[in-house]
């Protein structure tokens, strides 16, 4: 019954909040890897001072960017919403925009932050070759993004298509990128070694050297595999290779081609 009620509201344009999707691992800043000179901890700290901004998040799956906004909601002390594009998108003429605008009026600024993944399938950019429903989404975000009085957090796998003028309102602009050498080191002690402080041997980390395109989601993907068995560190850097070579283009820069 209650999915056939939530069912009637998403049809309705009534969607529920989300909640943000569990993971193996704690969420913990030190495996983000922010490429620019904003620290984590900084853009909490501004946040909770001014109680209001916009942040646009960019960069591969896996690098945190949904669980970050989650701590950032919990270190304010606010409920995260999380909506998506298929929650804005319809195909009746009209109707999407209405819903960028109930997305908005119905977040409550002070008691909740409001995270938007999937951003690039929804706000792309209003070139010549965007349609006109597509254009008018877009700008009826704009104008709720300048009224806006809340914490706003938007997320996108793929910066490059979001409309350029809509990427610049953003006061604060993120980039993830997959973890360092040392972040890597580090987590693989953690969870394949079952000890953040123990020594990883030269060996694992000549392996680990090597998967340059880990995220802390592909740890957190071993770490649901290998829960419930016996595995040891060689098992576990088999593993995470594996994760590397399942990345779009892994094959072709393995062979060479790229």
């Amino acid at each position: 019954m209650h999915a056939l009620v939530q069912g009637h509201g998403t049809a309705c344009g009534h969607t529920q909040p989300q909640r943000s999707a569990a993971t193996a691992i704690p969420f913990d800043t030190r495996h983000l890897h922010l490429a620019g000179p904003l620290r984590a901890e900084e853009l909490m700290e501004v946040l909770r001072r001014e109680g209001a901004g916009t942040v646009l998040f960019s960069g591969p799956p896996g690098t945190g960017k949904t669980q970050f906004a989650a701590e950032i909601a919990r270190s304010l002390g606010r409920r995260l919403v999380v909506r998506t594009a298929s929650d804005i998108n319809s195909k009746w003429y009209g109707e999407s925009e209405g819903n960028v605008a109930r997305m908005f009026r119905e977040c409550d600024p002070r008691q909740e932050l409001l995270f938007l993944d999937e951003a690039d399938v929804l706000l792309g950019a209003r070139g010549g070759g965007a349609h006109r429903a597509d254009r008018a989404v877009t700008a009826e975000f704009l104008r709720w993004l300048e009224a806006f009085e809340g914490v706003f957090v938007c997320a996108t796998n793929h910066p490059q298509d979001l409309d350029p003028a809509l990427a610049r309102r953003f006061v604060h602009r993120v980039a993830f990128a997959p973890l360092q050498f040392l972040q890597r080191v580090a987590l693989f002690a953690e969870l394949a070694l079952s000890d953040a402080q123990a020594t990883v041997d030269a060996q694992a980390q000549a392996r680990l050297q090597r998967l340059d395109r880990l995220t802390p989601g592909d740890f957190a993907n071993v770490q649901r595999r290998l829960r419930w068995l016996a595995a040891d560190a060689p098992r576990w850097l088999d593993e995470l290779e594996a994760e590397q070579q399942a990345k779009p283009g892994a094959q072709a820069a393995a062979m060479g081609f790229l």
